[in-house]
């Protein structure tokens, strides 16, 4: 130790020194500026880098495919038991739906949209019926009667079929003056008294049979009754009809 007590001068202190911070520095320096792709895993200390140190594209290699869905969780506890439901019977709830019932309740068991239930039955019906017109002066085979709580309009629906009976008609007036080879005649549709629309037939074949059809929305009627009627009437030959009629409440004329 003497020996190099001896040795040890300041400018060898100095000397040292320096090129103690030179070699620092440079390696620092060095560090600082390295070179692509110039690292590495000998450089990289064992569990240093993370997620946000490795490129995603290079993250999504990494990753392998999806696993299986895992096993289904046991079922979760039960909730809180609800409130009570009503404790009335059928009866008692009658009871009190007649206690409420009634102009200006907002509820009136007794009626469907303001309808009263006794008016539902004539608001659609329908008559089927079988005639003739050897008078030729016309003949009300069907008819149905509406009575209407209130004003409205009403459709009305003829349907049915004829059968050609006799091509010459030897019955009744004009019996002996008529067309031999044909019949003619119509049906229509009444409102009240008033004929309204109908369907002609014409036929030159003894025993032809063919369909009835038509219907129309009449205008505004008046509340109270109404009939509705299938006219039938021959005016060459012999027919034989056979009609029904419908008419059914719209709404508010």
């Amino acid at each position: 130790m003497s020996v190099i007590r001896q040795r040890l001068t300041y400018a060898n202190v100095v000397s040292t020194l320096c090129l103690f911070l030179i070699l620092a520095g440079a390696g620092a320096y060095a560090a600082g500026k390295l070179g692509r792709n110039t690292v590495g895993s000998k450089q990289v200390k064992n569990d240093s880098l993370t997620g946000k140190d490795v490129n995603e594209a290079t993250l999504s290699l990494a990753r392998g495919a999806t696993g299986p869905a895992g096993a289904v969780g046991s079922v979760g506890p039960a909730g809180a038991t609800g409130p009570s439901g009503s404790p009335d019977n059928p009866a008692q709830v009658l009871a009190k739906l007649l206690q409420v019932d009634g102009a200006g309740s907002g509820l009136d068991a007794d009626t469907v949209s303001g309808v009263p239930a006794g008016s539902l039955e004539t608001i659609g019906r329908s008559n089927l019926a079988t005639c003739g017109d050897n008078n030729h002066t016309g003949t009300d085979c069907t008819s149905v009667n509406l009575t209407l709580p209130r004003a409205a309009r009403v459709f009305v629906s003829l349907s049915g079929n004829y059968s050609v009976t006799a091509l010459d008609d030897t019955l009744g007036p004009g019996s002996g003056s008529d067309v031999t080879t044909k019949v003619a005649g119509s049906c229509a549709i009444k409102v009240d008294s008033s004929v309204a629309i109908g369907v002609n037939v014409t036929s030159f074949n003894n025993g032809e049979e063919g369909a009835l059809s038509s219907s129309l929305v009449t205008g505004s009627l008046a509340a109270g009754a109404h009939t509705f009627t299938a006219r039938c009437a021959e005016s060459d030959g012999d027919i034989s009809y056979t009609p029904s009629i419908a008419a059914v409440m719209l709404g508010n004329g």
